[in-house]
């Protein structure tokens, strides 16, 4: 997949780690499994919740870490 996108090869080797802090859309994936799959929601939300939250304290971390090794972004100072 990644073989047709346009950008450096150094991009494309850390786009997926840029991609850590992405979680809104498994929350919202918690909503829907509480419609199909009543009896197990709370432990997909527990499970979900807690892996989101672990997410967000070290993604932004990675993401700049990883966005630094692609050359895409300097800091200063």
């Amino acid at each position: 997949m990644l073989v047709f996108l346009k950008a450096a090869k150094r991009s494309k080797k850390y786009l997926g780690w840029s991609l850590v802090p992405q979680a809104g859309v498994a929350i919202g994936l918690t909503v829907v499994a509480d419609s199909i799959i009543p009896e197990y929601a709370p432990q997909i939300k527990a499970f979900i919740l807690s892996a989101t939250l672990i997410y967000e304290l070290v993604g932004p971390f990675i993401t700049k870490l990883s966005l630094k090794k692609a050359g895409d972004i300097v800091t200063v100072g």
